[in-house]
């Protein structure tokens, strides 16, 4: 269950990558810790970029060549 404040931290963290890109890595790893998740990616669908946090880069070729077409 995640708590008010960590709900709170995950939306302030998402805010502030929306308005500056370099936060996105720090949000995403924290989303995948509260979610407990094991992996997380923000995927960009012009395919030339992703920001990544946990995943091996081989997942990056891998989601592009089954999802692209989605």
């Amino acid at each position: 269950m995640v708590t008010v404040d960590e709900f709170s931290r995950l939306v302030s963290g998402i805010y502030a990558a929306a308005v500056t890109p370099q936060h996105w890595e720090a949000a995403i790893r924290e989303i995948s810790r509260v979610l407990d998740g094991t992996g997380a990616a923000l995927f960009i669908p012009d395919g030339a970029s992703w920001y990544n946090s946990t995943l091996p880069v081989e997942s990056s070729q891998t989601y592009r060549t089954y999802y692209h077409r989605f």
